[in-house]
């Protein structure tokens, strides 16, 4: 369910990191930084508002550490951060969709620092987590699937801290981990590892 977002009008934080950036509506940029999201005018640079992690409210981000902004086909922002999961943002009803920890999968999704953000081109959604490899949402923010570590077999990833996401025109993903690059022609749980 989509609620509105809790802002702030805040001066933004100059000692913050910027981590990402995208441009989800022609008049605004976006920046994902280790205090939120900072929204600034595409044209001047100035601070419009802040979205930020508020305890009070159950629909704020989840997280002020944002470390990964997609804005996907359909115009929706997808938010991923340290502690706060993957959110998906309308920018322009301001509300947002949480998906919270969960155990399914094999647990990919149990610890949810998430680092890195891609939509595949039949609009599926991968989030490179932290230290449980990949999970893979639909368009409604569904698990739908995960790639994990799997140390020792041969044809998967070795290493769970996923930080770069890519797919190519041939529709094969590229993953990068802490453990190397990895390449799936078929999108399946099989990946080519290539030395870095």
């Amino acid at each position: 369910r989509a609620s509105p977002l809790a802002q702030s009008d805040a001066e933004g934080d100059p000692s913050a990191t910027v981590y990402t950036a995208v441009q989800p509506l022609a008049q605004e940029v976006w920046l994902g930084r280790t205090s939120g999201i900072e929204v600034r005018a595409a044209d001047d640079g100035r601070l419009l508002r802040r979205l930020r992690h508020d305890p009070a409210r159950s629909m704020s981000l989840a997280s002020n550490e944002v470390r990964a902004l997609l804005l996907d086909r359909a115009q929706l922002v997808w938010v991923g951060g340290y502690g706060g999961g993957v959110q998906r943002h309308d920018p322009n009803r301001r509300s947002l969709r949480v998906r919270r920890n969960e155990s399914g999968h094999g647990g990919v999704f149990a610890d949810p620092h998430v680092r890195s953000v891609l939509e595949l081109t039949d609009g599926r959604i991968l989030a490179g987590t932290q230290e449980n490899g990949v999970a893979i949402f639909d368009a409604g923010l569904r698990l739908v699937g995960a790639f994990r570590a799997a140390p020792g077999r041969s044809d998967a990833l070795q290493g769970g801290r996923v930080g770069g996401l890519a797919q190519t025109a041939d529709g094969a993903i590229w993953i990068g981990t802490d453990s190397g690059l990895y390449r799936s022609a078929t999108q399946q749980d099989r990946f080519e590892r290539f030395a870095t």
